[in-house]
């Protein structure tokens, strides 16, 4: 079950009139605090990302147009306050003081917003107000623009006293986060205090401190920190629209001895305040127009003792895109294959998807290059510091399939499957030992990486089990006997793939897909469409074309009546396109089911169920009256906004023409004693079905819907 909190949308552009304004911000308030105590409770997940109430200057008014969340609420309480504020300053106030005995990142964005206006906040309370605001929330980063810019607004009237209480704030930092490494936390609180009284000094903020002393001592706590960054600090927190260009030049690289192309590089790199929509990565260029200069600047470092690993993945992911010479990438796979363990577990990622990338440029002359990178990498991956374990509670919620394409044992296992050896096998061989040696080794490696290889082997499954059965039946199948985050990934990758499998492996897979089917789980809701397809198809198979079915009418019945809504829904989904087929096998097949397979408890007789019914029946033309008396005993009154109806401008067969009655039957059927839940369309139906068959105006069925339909 997923909760979330939404937020009324109001576009309207009401005018509250002023006498009306303190009443009605009252109520918009109670819901913002409503709305907050509800993300609370989600785990506050929805109030990290508050806008800065004060925009930036220069910024565009649509860049703030669009607000998620909590910010839609947040911002027309604001919008309220503002008018109040312009009609009676001492109401906007007394409003603004309510907040002072809340807490909470809403209660304190806006006490902090507050101290910018003097008319809220008197220069006598500038200091009781800023003892209200806590250590963490004077620190998050969602109230920073809107703090210092009171800060440096009102620095100079403030008491000596009400300075010294903020500098000592300021200067004592934010809270270490849990399990944040003690240097990590270092260098991140100086950092952000250096920002700080750097900006508020730039804005003529004169300290009791000596700034230049106190600098010193933390930069030496962050040395990478620059004077210039801290213009940044009061950036605003709105939301920036535009598209961001990467712009690669390398003209500052060309010239630079190869022991200095990184350093120089990482100084370039980056987003420049007064170039937000321009994202500098030189070295990028450099990979494009010069990738063996970029080699050698790699190799330069390496020499001096640095692994630059963020180079290294740059570097990877561009010449893997390119078609480059089979003799440079021999030397590359080469550099790979030597790095340290400790360097080459940095860039798993990044080699195993350029080893897949360039791989046939490498084979069949140099297979014994990429046996070398293979054995260097596999092992990392075995290593405890590289797994990953998401096993528990939250591993339904994970899309095996897309993180298997994305990861490194993916990248190997894509390897395997497009070698130039499997392509080339004939009909009759078996896999080679020497493959099924390597995908046993990802299959074998722990937790999410052999999750990943299951998601992209299982892709495969059908293709795996006709070159070599054995191998699938020992290697692949266990794992769907249980039901655990490997089951999870198995059918990931086997839905992903969507093949009917052969008659032989869906024998043995089709009890664990009925199972499936059973089961409330995420795996099934995700799959729910793909899973239907495949035990409907079953239904329709049969056994070395005898009359016996490789899902008998038995294991159906009993997987519809287990199953839940959706499940049937899209059961008869499937069933209402394949019976619009060109043979006849489907449309005989759907009355066969209905008539003997589908369930009759009247649990199973659902408004959602019933609406699908009359679809299907709407979809088989001459044979409508047949497929009507079939499931007539099945339906119950529907609520559904949208059914399929023969509507006269789409119904090309003149159903409602040619079977009135039919169309009556079923109409009295499903439609309940309200008509303004009726589908669209039922009231022109039923004046067709009148003038179609006058005679049926006498019909108690005509004259009940009738009636509804003029008194609702």
């Amino acid at each position: 079950m997923h909760l979330d909190v939404t937020y009324p949308v109001h576009d309207e552009g009401l005018t509250i009139p002023d006498s009306f304004l303190p009443a009605v911000i009252k109520t918009f308030r109670d819901n913002l605090e409503l709305g907050a105590a509800l993300e609370e409770e989600l785990g506050g997940y929805g109030l990290h990302s508050l806008l800065s109430i004060e925009k930036e200057e220069g910024e565009e008014t649509s860049e703030r147009e669009y607000k998620h969340g909590i910010n839609s609420p947040l911002f027309r309480y604001f919008d309220l306050l503002q008018a109040l504020l312009k009609v009676d300053a001492l109401a906007a106030k007394s409003e603004i003081g309510s907040w002072r005995g809340s807490t909470g990142p809403i209660a304190a964005h806006l006490i902090i917003w507050s101290l910018n206006d003097k008319r809220l906040v008197p220069r006598n309370e500038i200091a009781d107000v800023l003892r209200i605001v806590s250590r963490e929330e004077f620190w998050n980063s969602a109230h920073q623009r809107d703090l210092l810019l009171a800060l440096s607004a009102r620095w100079s009237e403030m008491p000596t006293r009400t300075k010294q209480s903020i500098e000592r704030r300021i200067l004592q930092g934010r809270k270490r986060w849990p399990r944040e490494s003690g240097n990590d936390f270092k260098e991140s609180r100086a950092h952000a205090i250096l920002n700080r009284i750097h900006y508020l000094h730039s804005k003529q903020c004169v300290f009791t401190f000596d700034i230049d002393a106190v600098s010193r001592t933390l930069q030496a706590d962050a040395p990478q920190w620059k004077p210039e960054w801290a213009k940044g600090a009061a950036f605003s927190m709105g939301m920036r629209t535009g598209w961001v260009k990467t712009d690669t030049r390398s003209d500052e690289l060309q010239d630079k001895p190869l022991s200095e192309i990184l350093d120089v590089a990482a100084s370039l790199s980056g987003r420049a305040q007064d170039r937000f929509f321009v994202e500098r990565d030189p070295f990028a260029g450099l990979c494009d127009t010069k990738p063996v200069r970029a080699f050698g600047a790699l190799n330069a470092a390496l020499r001096d003792g640095k692994f630059r690993d963020e180079f290294w993945r740059e570097f990877l992911n561009h010449t893997s895109s390119r078609q480059e010479k089979v003799r440079f990438s021999v030397l590359i796979a080469c550099r790979l294959a030597r790095l340290p363990d400790e360097s080459l577990s940095k860039i798993l990622n990044a080699a195993s998807d350029w080893m897949l990338r360039v791989h046939k440029n490498l084979l069949p002359d140099h297979r014994e290059i990429l046996n070398d990178l293979w054995g260097r990498l596999v092992p990392l991956l075995a290593r405890p510091d590289a797994e990953r374990d998401r096993g528990g509670a939250r591993a339904q919620s994970v899309d095996w399939a897309t993180e298997a394409l994305n990861s490194p044992v993916g990248y190997l296992a894509q390897l395997l499957l497009t070698d130039s050896v499997i392509g080339k096998l004939d009909r009759n061989d078996r896999m080679p030992d020497w493959w099924k040696i390597r995908a046993d080794e990802l299959l074998s490696l722990p937790k999410d990486h052999r999750r990943h290889a299951l998601a992209i082997l299982c892709h495969n499954l059908v293709w795996l089990f006709a070159r070599d059965e054995a191998w699938v039946i020992s290697s692949l199948l266990p794992c769907i006997q249980r039901q655990d985050a490997d089951s999870d990934a198995f059918w990931a990758g086997f839905f992903w793939g969507a093949r009917i499998p052969q008659p032989p492996l869906f024998k043995l897979i089709k009890p664990a897909l009925l199972r499936l089917a059973h089961r409330q789980s995420e795996t099934r809701r995700k799959h729910a469409e793909i899973l239907a397809g495949m035990i409907l198809a079953g239904w329709g198979a049969r056994v070395d074309d005898g009359d016996a079915r490789a899902v008998s009418d038995a294991e159906l019945t009993h997987t519809l009546q287990e199953a839940d809504d959706e499940f049937r829904e899209q059961l008869l989904w499937h069933l209402q396109n394949w019976t619009k087929r060109a043979d006849e096998k489907w449309r005989e097949d759907a009355f066969n089911l209905l008539k003997r397979v589908w369930p009759k408890q009247i649990s199973l007789k659902t408004p959602r169920i019933s609406a699908k019914l009359a679809e299907l029946a709407f979809a088989q033309g001459s044979r409508f009256p047949l497929f009507v008396d079939c499931i007539l005993p099945l339906l119950v009154p529907t609520d559904q906004d949208y059914i399929n109806l023969p509507i006269e401008r789409h119904d090309n067969e003149r159903l409602v023409e040619k079977y009135p009655e039919s169309v009556l039957s079923l109409l009295d059927a499903i439609l309940g004693e309200n008509a303004r839940h009726w589908p669209y369309g039922v009231s022109d139906i039923l004046d067709r079905v009148e003038k179609s068959k006058p005679e049926l105006l006498a019909d108690v069925r005509m004259i009940k819907l009738k009636r509804v339909r003029s008194t609702t």
